[in-house]
């Protein structure tokens, strides 16, 4: 485990089947606003997993400063700047408050569930790869924008935090920070995204459904979905063959919840890419 004084850090990333973390740390909780906007526009539906406990203050000015400081960065090396994805922010903001309120501090809950997990499972319309940093601290000592210099030196002063900061790969961001009393949480949730739904995908759908799926932006913009498959999170298996992608996703005759997974020809090569969890039911 980083620490730094009385701050400690823990970071994640997600890339494949490869899952790297440290061992838990403090968090903090906070939807950055007026952030330019990103593809993602659908509302969330909604779970206690999604709220803000009342007790808890989102710090707004914090998560806009982690931002646009992490892109300060990445414009000094050359590195494109990442997108604000209000997504990813919300799936921070619910990692943090799950942290806050069941008293644990790390990557993995205690149901399970990694940061590939709960994208998969709150964003609809994403398929790519998932990072994570976190940050904690207690007692708060600065406020406002040294606040969140204070962030970004300890994660640029740790190798693992920093390598999610600068990786050219990402492509999106989204910034949480919490303080409840005199604790503060704070977490970075990056995505190398390939490809975005034009809207959100179903939750639910019944086995054997055709559903019919209409591609928004891609990245880089050449890339190109050719094929699909479906994961079992039960059975952590591949449960169909791939199929050629014509506009519609058909689902396997079988219930249980499934990942649907992309193929997305790049530059000649081929990455298969998790997407949105999908419970199927019985018809």
């Amino acid at each position: 485990m980083s620490s730094l004084g009385s701050a400690r850090l823990v970071y994640g990333t997600m890339l494949g089947s490869l899952f790297l973390f440290l061992v838990p740390s403090l968090l903090s909780l906070g939807l950055p606003s007026s952030l330019p906007a990103s593809p993602e526009t659908h509302t969330l539906l909604s779970s206690n997993a999604l709220r803000t406990p009342a007790s808890f203050d989102t710090l707004h000015t914090v998560s806009r400063h982690v931002f646009r400081h992490t892109n300060r960065i990445r414009r000094k090396r050359s590195l494109s700047t990442l997108r604000y994805d209000s997504t990813l922010a919300r799936v921070a903001c619910a990692h943090n408050a799950d942290m806050m309120r069941r008293d644990f501090f790390r990557h993995v809950n205690p149901d399970g569930e990694n940061p590939h997990d709960r994208v998969s499972r709150i964003h609809r319309r994403l398929y790519g790869q998932i990072g994570e940093n976190l940050f904690g601290q207690s007692p708060v000592r600065k406020e406002g924008k040294a606040l969140a210099t204070q962030m970004m030196e300890h994660w640029m002063n740790s190798p693992p935090h920093r390598k999610n900061i600068i990786r050219p790969q990402f492509t999106h961001l989204g910034v949480c920070v919490l303080q409840q009393t005199d604790t503060l949480r704070a977490t970075q949730v990056f995505a190398d995204v390939s490809v975005y739904l034009s809207s959100p995908l179903p939750r639910r759908v019944s086995a054997g459904d055709v559903i019919s799926v209409s591609i928004g932006p891609t990245f880089p913009s050449d890339a190109l979905p050719v094929r699909y498959d479906f994961w079992s999170t039960e059975g952590n298996r591949r449960i169909s063959t791939p199929y050629v992608f014509t506009d519609a996703l058909r689902f396997p005759d079988t219930t249980g919840t499934v990942w649907s997974r992309f193929y997305v020809l790049e530059m000649g090569r081929y990455s298969v890419q998790r997407g949105p969890e999908v419970m199927i039911t019985s018809p």
